[in-house]
């Protein structure tokens, strides 16, 4: 999707640019690609890369830095810089698609990965209480641990098939990229499925079926396309 979305909106600013994906097995020859091309305004980096990447780099904003993770690189003054468009994609997506105010909020974070912390760094000033649900208890208290005393929320910890109860259940996995569903009950929780399909995630259709309040990942795929664009445009 983010090809389609990055070359539209290229052609409606009549910007003579491609947006194109790229496969690499060496991050630090392709950064020096990007760095050394002239007419290379940035790019995006996706998993595996996200955290890797920084070392590479001249600079980073204070959101990649607080999460961890760059997923927007580009060029200012002769530097190059990394910034995280994940966190406001999902913050405007989670306000104006989901339509849910996280202020005050008690919310179910699945998974422990990169798209985690962009959630937690989106929501940790908002948020009540952010309960972690993992398998990987290590990498929960790591992820706990890098945000200890710089947010409000407060965390706890759950094991993969326990019980719990939130306002807001976020699914930062990768369980449904292949069509499975989510073996959770959700109750009455709104549901953000990081996860995106063509139409709704099989998650989602269950959700909306028994009246709750979801939406899948390509409204914040959209949304941090959008803020991507914005930063090599110097408009962000």
């Amino acid at each position: 999707m983010s090809p389609a979305i990055q070359n539209r909106l290229f052609r409606n600013k009549n910007i003579n640019a491609v947006y194109i994906p790229i496969q690499t097995d060496n991050l630090s020859d392709a950064v020096a690609f990007v760095r050394s091309t002239q007419n290379f305004m940035g790019a995006n980096i996706t998993i595996p890369y996200k955290k890797s990447v920084i070392s590479f780099l001249d600079a980073v904003s204070e959101e990649a830095e607080l999460c961890g993770a760059v997923n927007t690189i580009y060029k200012k003054n002769g530097s190059l810089c990394g910034a995280n468009s994940d966190i406001a994609g999902f913050s405007d997506a989670l306000k104006y698609d989901l339509k849910f105010d996280a202020k005050d909020a008690d919310v179910a974070l699945l998974g422990s990965g990169g798209a985690a912390r962009a959630v937690v760094a989106a929501i940790g000033n908002l948020a009540n209480s952010i309960t972690i649900v993992a398998r990987n208890r290590n990498k929960i208290e790591a992820l706990i641990e890098q945000f200890s005393g710089k947010l409000k929320a407060r965390f706890y910890i759950k094991n993969w098939g326990e019980q719990f109860a939130a306002d807001l259940i976020i699914n930062a996995t990768p369980i449904g990229l292949n069509g499975e569903l989510l073996p959770i009950d959700f109750g009455k929780s709104a549901f953000f499925d990081l996860v995106y399909s063509k139409d709704d995630t099989p998650s989602v259709k269950l959700c909306k079926k028994q009246g709750n309040r979801a939406i899948d990942g390509k409204y914040m795929l959209k949304r941090q396309a959008e803020i991507s664009f914005k930063i090599w445009m110097q408009e962000y």
